[in-house]
This record gives structure tokens, C-alpha cells and sequence, in this order.
């Protein structure tokens, strides 16, 4: 299984993206912060727990508020759904 960070490392490393494998802080630290208004290519959604600092969790953004999360299971999230909406910290790119 992955986790989250470890399955959005394997997308963009399997896509021709040189990530490694690092955490969702790590993520957050190598791309360029941007909205949700933005136009994709694939972004990334970060989160964070209310009691750890950094960002705790990463997903793909899908666009119109969705996004692949990996957990147990991986799925779709709604991002405006009230826990993602309490938790959303931000959305990044990342340059190829």
C-alpha cells in the first residue's frame, strides 16, 4: 500500500518527475504555492493536522473541488467537505 505522500511521489516520479520519494512537507517545500482558480495540469491539494506542524497530507487535485487521496483506501475526497474545508492548507505545482 501507500501512503500519501509515497503514492503522489510514485505518479509524478512514474510520469517523467524527478521527486524521489519524500514526505507531503517535502512536497510543499519543492513546488510553486498556487490557488484552486488555477488551470491544471494535475496540482497537488496539502493539508495539515491541527497539532503537527508542516503539511501532513497530499493529494491530486482533479479540479471542481475533487481530488484523489490516498489513505485506506485511495479515493476521491471532496475538498469543500467540512473536514477537508477545516484542514485545506494550500495547492502546488510542481516545474518539470
Amino acid at each position: 500500500g501507500f501512503d500519501c505522500s509515497g503514492y503522489v511521489c510514485w505518479v509524478y516520479n512514474q510520469a517523467g518527475y524527478d521527486v524521489g520519494r519524500t514526505t507531503a512537507n517535502g512536497l510543499w517545500n519543492q513546488c510553486q504555492h498556487i490557488s484552486e482558480a488555477k488551470p491544471n495540469p494535475v496540482i497537488w491539494s496539502f493539508s495539515k493536522a491541527l497539532t503537527t506542524p508542516g503539511m501532513s497530507h497530499v493529494g491530486l487535485y482533479l479540479g471542481n473541488g475533487m481530488m484523489v487521496s490516498a489513505g485506506d483506501p485511495i479515493k476521491y475526497a471532496n475538498i469543500h467537505s467540512s473536514y477537508w474545508e477545516s484542514h485545506l492548507a494550500g495547492f502546488g505545482r510542481l516545474s518539470k
